[in-house]
């Protein structure tokens, strides 16, 4: 039986993009908005972990939305 209360495993590598740019500018926003140290956005990084707190998760999402025009 597989139990569905465990969590998947978390990534140790960022995912390879069509766009390598691409990653970058979004970690860039991470960076900005969210007051946080390049280094300690990882692929093992969490909200929490970095601690940003809830509306600087929506300037995120506002300044990735901007970005890739959607």
């Amino acid at each position: 039986m597989i139990d569905e209360t465990a969590a998947a495993p978390l990534p140790s590598e960022w995912p390879e993009l069509d766009d390598p740019e691409l990653l970058g500018g979004i970690i860039d926003i991470i960076v900005a908005e969210g007051g946080v140290d390049r280094e300690a956005v990882t692929p093992v990084a969490t909200l929490e972990t970095l601690g940003i707190a809830s509306m600087d998760v929506m300037m995120i999402l506002m300044g990735i939305e901007e970005t890739l025009d959607v």
